[in-house]
């Protein structure tokens, strides 16, 4: 039987991606480095310190990233401040199911926990959740396992007893290389057929992959 879920945060649970895109486009062009949307879409699922190398590999050694990571946060900071924490449709609902399963579930995301704590303390997830692990907690990210192992270890389970959800090829990625059973909910782009391969279930939504996940418990 299958346990637990391991989830990922952004762009999985809460629709934050959308906002850090328009945060990277705006960043780019106040700044004189305007991004293409693949190479925002890039930064997906990867550390800070990783994103800076990519961001450098694109502009050049001297090209201020983290400057522009700061404007891209004030742009998200001040939306979630007037309009809260946006959540992704069917969230509570799913987080419910698994609770009154009781299914074990860990948060597993690469943003720092200082920042992902705000976000889930202030949207209401925290009494779901059994466990969390972010992403200056670990060595390498997504698309490495690590995350995703350690967050089987914190529920004291192997990782092939638990699920994944994810959005971003960097997380399928990860999730398939540490033996998960993943279930994708598609946000800012289609899963592209090496996602596809990977998963076991494209879900329309979290209503839809909390009730695939019932159902495949059985059968894992």
């Amino acid at each position: 039987m299958t346990d637990a879920v391991l989830m990922d945060m952004d762009g999985t649970l809460f629709d934050t991606e959308k906002l850090s895109f328009e945060g990277w486009k705006l960043a780019g062009e106040q700044l004189g480095y305007p991004m293409t949307a693949q190479q925002i879409l890039d930064f997906r699922g990867r550390s800070r310190t990783e994103n800076d190398r990519l961001f450098r590999s694109w502009f050049g050694e001297d090209a201020p990233y983290w400057e522009l990571r700061k404007v891209r946060t004030s742009y998200m900071d001040d939306w979630m401040a007037k309009n809260g924490i946006p959540l992704k449709r069917g969230l509570f609902a799913m987080l419910r199911s698994f609770y009154a399963e009781g299914r074990k579930t860990c948060l597993a995301t690469g943003t720092a926990r200082e920042k992902a704590q705000s976000y889930w303390e202030r949207s209401g997830i925290l009494r779901y959740l059994d466990a969390t692990i972010c992403g200056d907690e670990v060595n390498n990210s997504k698309p490495d396992p690590e995350i995703f192992l350690r967050a089987a270890a914190k529920l004291e389970l192997p990782s092939e007893h638990c699920f994944v959800l994810e959005d971003s090829p960097n997380g399928v990625e990860a999730a398939r290389r540490a033996g998960c059973r993943i279930v994708i909910i598609p946000d800012l782009t289609p899963p592209t057929e090496a996602m596809t391969d990977a998963a076991e279930y494209v879900a329309c939504n979290l209503i839809d992959a909390a009730n695939y996940i019932q159902k495949g418990a059985r059968n894992g």
